[in-house]
């Protein structure tokens, strides 16, 4: 992916063609990150409970920062952490 990969939004999410509450997000990679588990769990490679579950335990285990600063850092923990039980993970 690059910073200029477009996130489809689900259309169920859309009012009046547009994002109700569009998502918000400090860099690219944020963006990309944010895709690639929305992706992932509408190919059925894992429900979306699963990943919010390792997200919830991976936020409190890290003691992540109140202010939300490094929630996508987070984030991609636990796509890495749900993507390593069935295929491996490469990233360049």
């Amino acid at each position: 992916m690059t910073q200029h990969d477009v996130i489809r939004p689900n259309p169920a999410a859309l009012k009046d063609g547009q994002l109700a509450e569009p998502p918000v997000f400090a860099a690219p990679w944020e963006a990309q990150a944010f895709a690639m588990a929305v992706e992932l769990n509408q190919r059925g490679l894992f429900q979306w409970q699963e990943f919010a579950d390792l997200l919830s335990e991976e936020l409190l285990a890290a003691g992540a920062a109140q202010d939300g600063e490094d929630y996508y850092r987070h984030w991609l923990l636990s796509l890495i952490h749900i993507s390593e039980p069935t295929r491996p993970l490469y990233i360049s």
